[in-house]
C-alpha cells in the first residue's frame, strides 16, 4: 500500500479529499497500518526480528494498544472491515520480510498480488461505501501491483527480490537476483507483465461502467495515475534494470526503525 500511494501521492490525496471525515479517518488508519508493516518488511533488521514484529502486529489487531491499532479498531467497527484482509496484508509482508524473494509461477504471483494489493483494495472499497466493487478492487489491485513489479525490477533485484515468475524465464532460482533479471527470457517476461497490466486496466474500466463512480473516485484517480505511469514505461520500452532507487521508496533502516 505505501508503495502504491507514494507513487500516486497527489492523486491519492486528491481522492481522499472527497471523502467524508469518518471515511477519510478510516482510510488513513488502513494506510498507517500498511505503512508500518511495510516498513518492518523493508527494514534492515534480521529476519527473526522482523518476524517477531509482524507477529506483534497480529496481536495488535486482536488487542490494540497503540495509536495505529486503536484507529484501525475504530475503522473496523465503523465500516465492518473484514479482518481476514488485514491478515492477508501481514501474510504478504511476511513474504517480503524474508529478504530473499523468488516467485515460482503465475499462481504464486497472483497470491502475492492478492495479499499486498487486493486486500487493501477490498478494505478501501468497504470504507468508500462501495462493497459491490469487491471484484473491481481485486482486479485493480492486481493491476497496480503488476505495474509496481514492472517498474521496480532493478531496485527489487538489488534487495535480492524477484517478483517476475521464474517459470516465465525458465531460470534457476538459486541464481543471484541480479543475474536472474539479466537472463535471456527476462525481457519477454516483462512484456508479458505489460500485457497483463493492459488487460487489467481494461477490465477495471469495464467494471466501472456498472459501479458507483462517485463513491469510487479515490480509486479511479489512483488508477488513472498508474495508467499514465504504465504508458510511460511501455513507451520507453523494456525493464529498467539499473535504474536508481525510485523516489518515495524508503531506504533500509536499522532494527529500531522497524518500530
Amino acid at each position: 500500500m505505501r508503495r502504491v500511494v507514494s507513487r500516486s501521492r497527489s492523486s491519492f490525496r486528491l481522492g481522499m479529499s472527497v471523502l467524508e471525515a469518518d471515511r477519510r479517518r478510516a482510510i488513513n488508519a488502513v494506510y498507517a497500518f500498511c505503512r508500518r508493516v511495510d516498513d518492518v518488511a523493508d527494514c534492515s533488521a534480521p529476519h527473526e526480528e522482523k518476524s517477531r514484529l509482524l507477529v506483534g502486529w497480529r496481536s495488535e489487531l486482536d488487542r490494540p494498544t497503540g495509536a495505529v491499532g486503536r484507529e484501525l479498531a475504530w475503522a473496523r467497527e465503523r465500516f465492518a472491515l473484514p479482518p481476514e484482509e488485514l491478515l492477508a496484508v501481514l501474510d504478504g509482508m511476511e513474504q517480503d520480510a524474508r529478504g530473499r524473494v523468488r516467485i515460482a509461477d503465475t499462481e504464486a504471483l497472483d497470491l502475492y498480488c492478492r495479499r499486498v494489493a487486493g486486500a487493501v483494495g477490498v478494505l478501501s472499497v468497504s470504507i468508500f461505501g462501495a462493497t459491490a466493487a469487491r471484484d473491481f478492487a481485486l482486479t485493480l489491485g492486481r493491476t497496480l501491483q503488476i505495474v509496481n513489479v514492472m517498474r521496480d525490477v532493478g531496485e527489487d533485484a538489488r534487495a535480492d527480490r524477484v517478483y517476475v515468475p521464474l517459470s516465465w524465464i525458465e531460470a534457476d532460482p538459486a541464481l543471484p537476483a541480479l543475474q536472474l533479471i539479466r537472463s535471456p527470457r527476462f525481457e519477454a517476461a516483462w512484456i508479458r507483465l505489460a500485457a497483463e497490466a493492459e488487460q487489467g486496466f481494461a477490465a477495471s474500466g469495464e467494471m466501472l461502467r456498472h459501479l458507483d463512480r462517485r463513491r469510487l473516485k479515490p480509486a479511479i484517480l489512483m488508477m488513472e495515475g498508474y495508467r499514465c505511469l504504465f504508458r510511460r514505461m511501455t513507451r520507453e520500452g523494456g525493464p529498467k534494470l539499473d535504474a536508481p532507487r525510485s523516489a518515495g521508496s524508503a531506504p533500509a533502516r536499522p532494527a529500531e526503525g522497524c518500530r
